[in-house]
């Protein structure tokens, strides 16, 4: 997951190819499309890392204050089974 939110707010090693990185500026709308299992404030991606609500939300915020979107949408698509 941590590699994930690196992406994201261009946290990256200098030697990451250009293929690897978000290349996005203050002009771009960017789609983030996530699916995997959730629950309240979590999602987990293959059944191993989860990120929470709030995780995103700080990496978005990191994403704002750099410039890296206009625009953004996260797309969360996850199994939930709640109760009720």
């Amino acid at each position: 997951m941590e590699s994930f939110i690196r992406v994201l707010t261009g946290r990256l090693p200098p030697n990451t190819p250009r293929s690897k990185r978000l290349l996005s500026d203050d002009h771009s709308n960017v789609l983030i499309y996530m699916t995997g299992h959730g629950g309240d404030g979590f999602l987990k991606f293959q059944d191993a890392e989860e990120v929470s609500n709030v995780e995103l939300a700080d990496a978005f915020e990191q994403m704002w204050q750099k410039k890296r979107y206009l625009c953004v949408c996260a797309w969360p698509d996850d199994k939930f089974v709640g109760g009720g």
